[in-house]
């Protein structure tokens, strides 16, 4: 998988940040002590969607807001991650792993070269 994910580059186009983002514990408390998020209290219900609790994994999905994931920003025209040294595992792994109802422009030019 590293050695995957390593030639590939993010165009920073934001559609990995539309989808449903599933967290673990682990990346909770990765994400609680995030600068951007710990300059505030953490508090689960600010970051994670109130009726999206899996039980059978214990996953959380991230809260949505305005169409994206919470921590998603904009910088002029790319999608920017507000906690990217901290962001979920299953945003690490995209686009080689996770939902792909949203295609991502890179992967299709990483494939050609």
């Amino acid at each position: 998988m590293d050695a995957l994910r390593e030639n590939f580059r993010c165009i920073r186009c934001g559609n990995s940040c539309r989808l449903i983002v599933k967290v673990s514990a682990s990346d909770l408390k990765r994400i609680s002590q995030a600068p951007h998020v710990k300059r505030t209290k953490f508090k689960m219900a600010d970051y994670a969607e109130p009726d999206a609790f899996d039980p059978a994994t214990g996953n959380h999905a991230l809260r949505h807001v305005n169409g994206g994931c919470i921590f998603l920003g904009q910088g002029g025209t790319e999608a920017t991650c507000k906690i990217y040294e901290d962001r979920p595992e299953i945003c690490r792994l995209y686009p080689f792993i996770g939902d792909s109802a949203l295609p991502c422009s890179a992967l299709k030019t990483w494939q050609k070269s």
